[in-house]
């Protein structure tokens, strides 16, 4: 009998919590429309660094998937036509 509420919690947990991830410094309930939210009050988010030629070399990236273009400075997005730069850095300091 334990072994059948053990499966049925474990069930009730993953159904219900398995559509949305919440990562932070304390616990937390994501936002139903947030397929990933991420809270930290001491930390950002780092988005992988690739050269243009590494970019390049990604095969029908996903429509908005971003990444930092060490090359040319910029955050680009994947769109249907290719990347595009969405932010770049103006004035040096470049990392």
């Amino acid at each position: 009998m334990r072994f059948l509420f053990v499966i049925f919690l474990f069930y009730f947990i993953i159904d219900n919590y398995a559509q949305n991830v919440g990562i932070g410094d304390h616990p937390l309930i994501p936002h139903p429309s947030a397929g990933l939210e991420i809270n930290f009050s001491d930390k950002g988010l780092l988005i992988p660094r690739l050269t243009s030629a590494q970019r390049n070399s990604i095969s029908n990236p996903a429509h908005t998937l971003l990444i930092w273009n060490v090359t040319t400075q910029c955050i680009d997005t994947g769109c249907t036509t290719g990347w595009i730069p969405i932010w770049c850095l103006t004035s040096p300091p470049f990392f």
